[in-house]
């Protein structure tokens, strides 16, 4: 059994396991199981640092569609990268402080996610290659393209061919 009410979403991954973000924490559900797991990982030390990322308050988890599972937390924005069995063979960190609870989240470029927080939007990078062990998630210049009123805070991201929708407090915006 799931031990919050407070769920904020979910998405599941290429392993038939759901990754719940709860306020408290970020859950693992083996739905072959249908039990809570740890998914296996590479090595202790991922292991270990595995363990704390679900330990922290959870405000949303993703799937790129590209192995990897990003979880955002109210402290850290991680991006978790699996082998071919499913075990996690990397972690990427970033520090943030999302400053409202909503954050909107989308792989659109190619090359990684658009995370929206704050009012800002953010480009966070996948490296080319397998990603192995722990390391620093690398942000970009936010698109330049996209011009944020100020006071506007992005609920929502949608790539449709080349143009972007940004679902907003103040409506919906088109950008590129």
């Amino acid at each position: 059994p799931l031990k919050s009410n407070s769920c904020r979403n979910i998405c599941e991954d290429d392993f038939r396991r759901l990754w719940v973000a709860f306020e408290e924490y970020t859950d693992v559900l083996d739905l072959r199981l249908m039990s809570s797991c740890i998914p296996p990982c590479t090595s202790e030390v991922i292991n270990h640092k595995l363990k704390g990322i679900l330990a922290e308050n959870c405000i949303r988890t993703y799937n790129d569609g590209h192995q990897h599972i990003w979880i955002i937390t109210t402290a850290h924005i991680y991006m978790l990268s699996f082998d071919e069995q499913g075990s996690i063979c990397g972690i990427l960190q970033a520090n943030c402080i999302p400053s409202t609870p909503d954050v909107a989240i989308e792989y659109i470029d190619g090359i990684g996610v658009w995370i929206a927080f704050g009012g800002t939007l953010h480009r966070y990078v996948v490296p080319n290659g397998a990603v192995r062990g722990i390391a620093k998630l690398k942000e970009q210049a936010s698109p330049s393209h996209v011009a944020i009123p100020k006071n506007t805070y992005i609920t929502a991201i949608l790539r449709q061919g080349q143009k972007i929708w940004l679902g907003t407090n103040q409506g919906l915006m088109l950008c590129g």
